[in-house]
């Protein structure tokens, strides 16, 4: 009970400071505007880093749309077109997981 608080500088009027309270503010001073810009940078690269793999996942996804509906439209004969289709999709998926080909 009888020690106090370097943190709680807004509880001691200022004569009863000690140098290790004024040297704490300082520094809590001099950090952290610093600190908050970091902080900023980080928030913004890490978005800029989630919409990059967002975008190449959303990219890779129209390129599987999209062959999936060029095979639908050129090759429509019932069963044997989603036998075809099938077949690609899982060799494509196989493909991509093994090999990583984007």
């Amino acid at each position: 009970m009888g020690t106090v608080d370097p943190f709680d500088t807004l509880e001691l009027p200022l004569e009863k400071v000690g140098p290790t309270t004024l040297v704490v503010g300082v520094d809590l001073l001099v950090a952290f505007p610093p600190f908050v810009y970091f902080w900023m940078l980080t928030q913004v690269a890490g978005a800029a880093l989630s919409m990059c793999v967002l975008t190449r996942l959303g990219v890779l996804l129209l390129k599987m749309v999209r062959a999936l509906a060029w095979r639908l439209a050129e090759y429509n004969k019932g069963a044997w077109t989603a036998l075809v289709l099938g077949t690609t999709v899982v060799l494509g998926f196989l493909r991509l997981i093994l090999t990583g080909a984007g």
